[in-house]
């Protein structure tokens, strides 16, 4: 039997469901990349990074995902070399692991951990 030549009609397009992501801009100053971003309970927990004019940093902020605000806690005791590139993650229920990165020293081989106080906002690294 020989194909037909028969063209068949195209199917209606089906309506598209509404999409399941959208996004919320959450202003802020203070570009930068190269920074971690740690989830931790209702919080956001961005560390380091190299701001658009190339200096590195040790800043730490805050987004409070219930409020969408950010915060800039207080730190309690030293802060670590200003760093961008590194790696972080949740070690525990109130600490955060910091390894390695570049910083203006070149490649950093050191481990830092931030210990979080969340009572007042204040972040302490040991």
């Amino acid at each position: 039997m020989e194909p037909s030549n028969v063209s068949q009609q195209p199917s209606p397009i089906e309506p598209q469901p509404e999409p399941l992501f959208t996004w919320n801009k959450i202003p802020y100053t203070q570009k930068r990349f190269n920074h971690t971003s740690t989830p931790y309970k209702h919080y956001i927990i961005m560390f380091g990074g190299m701001y658009e004019n190339g200096t590195y940093s040790n800043e730490i902020t805050v987004l409070d995902l219930k409020t969408n605000e950010i915060l800039q806690p207080e730190l309690m005791a030293r802060s670590p070399i200003a760093r961008y590139a590194h790696s972080a993650c949740l070690l525990s229920e109130k600490q955060i692991i910091v390894f390695g990165g570049q910083s203006s020293r070149g490649v950093l081989n050191e481990t830092e951990i931030l210990n979080i106080h969340i009572d007042g906002c204040k972040f302490c690294f040991f």
